[in-house]
């Protein structure tokens, strides 16, 4: 991706969905969006979304299969995206207070909902959205920023069990399976039961709602049964006379 032909230039848009962080670093994942830059015209937007590491601003995978970019390496690209030649967007860092965002999977994981994952034992991770847009001249080729290695850790294999870091060294995988199950089954089950009083919640509203919906028309229907008929029949000649709802009017 850092391997960008010198002819694609003068674009309006640019974009990747969770891409660099499969670069290799953060520095090279950093590089990029600093040189994708040379893409875009002047005035042109990038959007690119990549991982965010939500529990730690120190530890955290820098290099490997897949790295978690924290809040620190996120400031270093905005000082660093000015002397490119793009504006950083101001980052939202919320993390919301919906059910599904107080949900957090465990490995293995399962589909829904898939927002904040457990990595590696104490590493919680989601995507974050990046908006760029290219206000003066591009510098291409430039080297990244200095990233803040000192708590950094290279990402395990793919195919490996998260750990919890307070599990001894050594320990039974299939102990080690059984108990991360058990923890994102505990998990789950409160995000279930949230889900079902929310739901609760919604039907009890929905019905007071139409409950009132409904007493209102009876009222209205009450007041038109009580009038004189002559009166009814003044009222709705009158009504389309003016082009008017009879019911709206007699609610007048």
């Amino acid at each position: 991706m850092n391997a960008i032909a010198k002819d694609l230039t003068g674009f309006d848009f640019t974009w990747s969905s969770c891409a660099l962080e499969h670069l290799g670093s953060i520095d090279a994942g950093i590089r990029f969006l600093l040189n994708q830059a040379a893409c875009l015209k002047p005035g042109g937007w990038a959007v690119h979304t990549t991982e965010y590491n939500i529990f730690s601003n120190a530890k955290t995978w820098v290099s490997g299969g897949t790295v978690l970019f924290r809040r620190k390496d996120l400031d270093v690209l905005q000082g660093a995206a000015a002397q490119a030649g793009l504006e950083l967007e101001a980052i939202d860092y919320s993390l919301g207070n919906l059910a599904n965002d107080w949900f957090i999977d465990f490995w293995p994981y399962k589909s829904e909902p898939h927002l904040k994952l457990l990595v590696d034992g104490d590493l919680v991770t989601t995507s974050i959205i990046l908006i760029l847009r290219r206000v003066g001249a591009s510098v291409v080729g430039s080297a990244a920023p200095t990233i803040d290695t000192t708590h950094g850790m290279i990402a395990p294999a793919v195919d490996r069990i998260p750990t919890q870091s307070s599990e001894p060294s050594g320990a039974n995988p299939a102990d080690e399976l059984a108990r991360i199950r058990a923890e994102r089954d505990i998990w789950r089950s409160r995000y279930e039961r949230v889900i079902g009083e929310e739901h609760e919640r919604n039907i009890r509203d929905d019905r007071a709602r139409l409950e009132e919906t409904c007493k209102e028309w009876r009222t209205l229907y009450e007041r038109l049964a009580a009038a004189p008929i002559v009166k009814q029949l003044l009222w709705v000649r009158r009504c389309l006379l003016r082009k008017k709802d009879p019911v709206a009017h007699i609610s007048e």
